[in-house]
């Protein structure tokens, strides 16, 4: 029986790597959702870094919980270890992308749990914000 490359080393006794579950993953956003090269990009930075904050954790991808999703997100909104706190805008699509990645890993059948909403938003931005600020001005007040 052939296995889908993510699914190989757990049907093999071994736990999928973090590396081959987010290869996996950008495969499917490239060829079954059509994702552009800037977003596939973008999500791939995020996988990488999400992978480097479970590292410290000594956690895989499939042993993270909870607590360790909103631990990481917690983190880049307020700019802990000695890194500057990202936008809004920035934190929205960390999330965003790791709420569509756990939610491939759930369809894949890697995991059973489920990521809470609440957790994986990050914070909203303020309604109309810059709609009527001038390109030049928009950086000073948003």
């Amino acid at each position: 029986m052939e296995c889908r490359l993510a699914q190989h080393d757990s049907c093999c006794g071994r736990a999928p790597s973090s590396r081959r579950l987010t290869l996996d993953f950008l495969a499917y956003l490239e060829l079954e959702r059509g994702l552009s090269r800037n977003t596939l990009g973008a999500y791939r930075s995020d996988l990488l870094q999400f992978g480097e904050f479970l590292d410290r954790r000594n956690l895989g991808v499939i042993e993270a919980g909870h607590g360790d999703l909103a631990a990481f997100l917690s983190e880049l909104a307020t700019g802990e270890g000695g890194r500057p706190a990202v936008a809004a805008a920035t934190l929205q699509r960390k999330a965003a992308c790791l709420r569509s990645f756990y939610r491939h890993l759930r369809r894949e059948g890697l995991i059973e749990h489920r990521i809470p909403p609440p957790i994986c938003r990050g914070p909203r931005r303020r309604p109309g914000a810059c709609h009527e600020c001038s390109r030049a001005r928009r950086s000073r007040c948003c």
